[in-house]
């Protein structure tokens, strides 16, 4: 792509108005936004422009292209400085146009342009907009060591007393994975940027021993920060001391040098509302203990197992995990004692294990996203997972007994959806032990070999004294069930599993004066002769084929249904 021909139309007369009825959007008669007042109107163009941009990185970004539809849609972006307040670096007229039409509204410069990412020197388009950083209010940078040196030098000794947001991604070499880059020790100083709040470093370190970052800072972010570039335990507290308003703190494989474990003192972060720690069980564990959280904060939590098998460590191997729970039942701790009517918000459970032995458990409200803090709703989430390395030695077993912790731990009452999804297997003891108290679940999606320990127990009832009325034991409130495993019935038509859902369904039927449930299963896993029967007592969904998503695997089922293939260890212990 030739960059001199990219140009932004500067009037409306540069506008080409299509002529296709079918195409023209300005038709009275088809144009709904007629009536909208040109502010309503540009506030749309905002949204659609925040929603659309990521980077400025092509000659006519969409978000550009919507303002040349008509005239009058041109000449309402044209009124208003704000449409045009992102300024890209990689062409110079762009940079220019874009300053200009902004006028004297706060920017955002991106530098993060991967067109010019493998030069030594930064374009022109860069080097005018390093001369409106007084006038930023969002920097972001992703380049590499040949051209970040010289954006960071400016940068260094620049005011910058409208900056909000920085983030700074280092552009390491192929050929280095290990590359970081050290920024200044004046970077960022409080007096140069008196207002930022949010802050966001990849790849690279603060010299953490001299820095005095703005205590008005409300997210912290530090991503992938070399081991031997990390701060101390120590210094980690000293920093976060200083930043009494922070709200998001994110640690992704960036946590401290453990120095001083027999430490017992902590960092209040009063205000925080969601914590994030990547790394090694290890670090996850001491650094948590480090930090006095609110019970209301939400926390996203993924440990890495990294003791190898045959080790000196391997014995410490589940004392970590054990450890883990601890730190999430201590964090849960208040939410569990108080029962607040904020915790009702916390809704639908979901419990996964990855093809890379990774045991997942996420605990939030029905629209609950892992990549995105939740800080709009009143109540936390938590989203806690952790790995182990694909070696025998570290078996199934741990990853059922740890979930069952793990669930013991969070405030896990008020839940009304869950989903188990992975290859691990739950006995029925576990699910009557670890779910049984979940009252309110009115529906379930089971995937894998979880299924068959939960048939199990969704077939055992407790008989009341006032006669024949049966209860269940697990989720008794449960009216929408979805299963999908390798099957249910055996290819001689037989299977202790299916006789027990038949059951199951039957006195729930019963149970509940006639009232039938949802039961929705794909159709390569239950015949249509087995579907008839049991939609004598369920309101039966045969799921297209498509709608599987397990592997055609045959497990050996006991033809006793004893429930000893679906053992997954000792509940006392991990």
């Amino acid at each position: 792509m030739n960059l001199s021909t990219i140009t932004l139309p500067q009037t409306p007369s540069d506008v080409e108005i299509a002529e296709d009825a079918t195409n023209t959007f300005a038709a009275k008669d088809r144009d709904f936004t007629v009536a909208l007042p040109d502010e309503l109107l540009m506030q749309i163009f905002i949204v659609y422009q925040n929603w659309t941009r990521i980077h400025f990185d092509g000659p006519r970004p969409i978000w550009l292209i919507i303002t040349q539809i008509c005239r009058r849609w041109r000449n309402i972006a044209l009124a208003f400085p704000i449409y045009w307040n992102v300024v890209p670096t990689y062409h110079l007229g762009c940079t220019e146009a874009m300053i200009s039409r902004s006028q004297n509204v706060p920017v955002s410069i991106d530098f993060s342009i991967k067109r010019w990412n493998q030069v030594d020197t930064i374009p022109p388009g860069a080097e005018i907009a390093l001369q409106q950083v007084h006038r930023a209010s969002n920097i972001h940078i992703f380049l590499n060591r040949g051209a970040i040196d010289q954006v960071v030098e400016r940068l260094n000794d620049a005011q910058m007393p409208l900056l909000t947001e920085f983030k700074l991604i280092f552009k390491r070499g192929n050929t280095n994975v290990l590359e970081s880059y050290d920024l200044p020790v004046s970077f960022l100083r409080a007096d140069h940027a008196p207002l930022l709040s949010a802050m966001r470093l990849s790849h690279c370190g603060l010299s953490f021993d001299t820095v005095v970052p703005p205590n008005n800072i409300t997210r912290l972010e530090f991503a992938h920060i070399p081991r031997l570039r990390r701060p101390t335990t120590s210094r980690y507290r000293d920093l976060l001391s200083g930043m009494p308003q922070l709200e998001v703190f994110i640690v992704d494989y960036a946590g401290p040098l453990l120095d001083d474990l027999a430490s017992d003192r902590k960092v209040s972060l009063p205000c925080l509302r969601h914590l994030t720690l990547v790394d090694t069980i290890r670090s996850c564990v001491t650094f948590g203990h480090h930090l006095d959280l609110p019970s209301s904060a939400s926390l996203r939590l993924l440990a890495v197992q990294d003791i190898a098998p045959g080790s000196a460590e391997f014995g410490l191997a589940a004392s970590l995990e054990r450890d883990i729970v601890n730190l999430v039942d201590q964090h849960c701790a208040g939410w569990r004692k108080e029962r607040a009517a904020a915790s009702e918000e916390l809704t639908t459970l979901h419990i996964d294990e990855s093809l890379f032995m990774s045991l997942s458990v996420r605990l939030g409200g029905d629209d609950m996203e892992a990549e995105a803090p939740p800080l709009s709703r009143a109540s936390p989430a938590y989203d806690i997972a952790v790995s182990w390395p694909r070696v025998p030695e570290f078996p199934r077993v741990a990853a059922a007994v740890l979930m069952s912790r793990l669930c013991d731990s969070l405030p896990t009452m008020h839940v009304h959806t869950m989903r188990v999804d992975g290859p691990f297997s739950i006995s029925a003891r576990r699910w009557n032990v670890t779910f049984g108290a979940m009252e309110r679940v009115r529906a379930v999606s089971l995937v894998g070999d979880a299924v068959y320990g939960f048939v199990e127990a969704f077939s055992q009832f407790d008989t009341k004294h006032s006669g024949s009325y049966n209860s269940s034991r697990l989720f008794p409130a449960l009216d929408d069930l979805t299963i999908d495993c390798a099957e249910l019935v055996g290819a001689d038509g037989q299977s202790a599993i299916y006789d027990a859902l038949k059951d199951g369904l039957r006195r729930r039927r019963e149970s509940r004066d006639g009232k039938k449930m949802d039961l929705h299963i794909p159709g390569r896993v239950l015949p249509g002769s087995q579907a008839d029967e049991l939609a004598v007592d369920a309101n039966v969904d045969r799921l297209p084929k498509s709608a599987a998503s397990v592997p055609d695997i045959h497990f050996p089922h006991d033809p006793g249904f004893s429930g000893q293939i679906y053992h997954d260890g000792d509940l006392d212990g991990i």
